[in-house]
């Protein structure tokens, strides 16, 4: 007879079902027909100072300073889930977590994460929502955190 040893989950209680398959964005076609595009404005959370909109380079998620250098986003629903979408020719990629803690503009099925739209309007991992997004980091890079608040937390808004 052998005994399994369990820890609670960091995310228990949280209302995150750990247990729940993870639902992930498997094709563009999760992109309603006529989905209107906008730019994400960020904000510094704690000092309300503007930052940035979200952009993109190299499938990195940065702030421009510049709204029409900005990313094309919208809020895409896949199942009970919510995902950032960004307009991508030939198709879409979707926010996630990248490698060491960046942010990444993935394609579906690969690095995208489900993602929480708080009510203070920070955006969070829905796998490990104390994770928000924050910048900019070094040359105006997008980061989630490691579950710790910090100075950079962005408040994002998106506009049409």
């Amino acid at each position: 007879m052998s005994t399994r040893h369990t820890e609670d989950h960091p995310a228990e209680g949280l209302g995150v079902d750990v247990d729940a398959p993870r639902n992930v964005a498997q094709s563009s076609a999760t992109v309603a027909s006529g989905t209107s595009f906008g730019r994400m404005k960020c904000y510094n959370r704690s000092t309300g100072a503007f930052v940035g909109w979200l952009g993109t380079y190299n499938y990195s998620v940065d702030l421009v300073h510049d709204a029409d250098s900005g990313a094309g986003v919208a809020w895409t629903p896949w199942g009970s889930d919510m995902y950032l979408t960004m307009d991508w020719s030939p198709g879409y990629r979707y926010l996630g977590l990248g490698a060491s803690s960046y942010a990444c503009w993935g394609i579906a099925g690969g690095w995208t994460d489900a993602i929480v739209y708080n009510p203070d309007h920070t955006l969070s991992l829905k796998s490990d929502p104390k994770r928000k997004l924050y910048g900019p980091y070094g040359n105006d890079w997008v980061c989630w955190s490691n579950g710790e608040d910090n100075q950079n937390i962005l408040r994002c808004e998106l506009e049409s």
